[in-house]
């Protein structure tokens, strides 16, 4: 949800750009991790808790997107860990 927060995000005391100016500043491209290819079971990133969100960051990127399936990351487990932190956590 934080990608979605930022290309929401209007400009601030912090920077005078706009969350989605920022990305298109500071972004070459998007690789969204996600599905299982050639074919396989709904996925966290498409079907998780936050329904919605992967389908606007989609809609809303101008950037190019690169789709890598669920196997490649499979065993590097990194997300849980940001389940324990707290919602102001920038990473949350």
């Amino acid at each position: 949800m934080n990608i979605q927060n930022l290309l929401k995000s209007c400009a601030d005391s912090i920077s005078n750009l706009t969350g989605k100016e920022l990305i298109e500043k500071n972004v070459k491209d998007f690789t969204i991790m996600g599905g299982q290819f050639p074919k396989g079971e709904k996925e966290w990133n498409f079907e998780g808790v936050m329904p919605g969100v992967t389908q606007f960051v989609l809609q809303n990127r101008t950037l190019p997107v690169t789709f890598s399936g669920v196997e490649i990351g499979e065993a590097n487990k990194t997300g849980e860990v940001f389940n324990t932190l707290i919602q102001t956590h920038p990473f949350t």
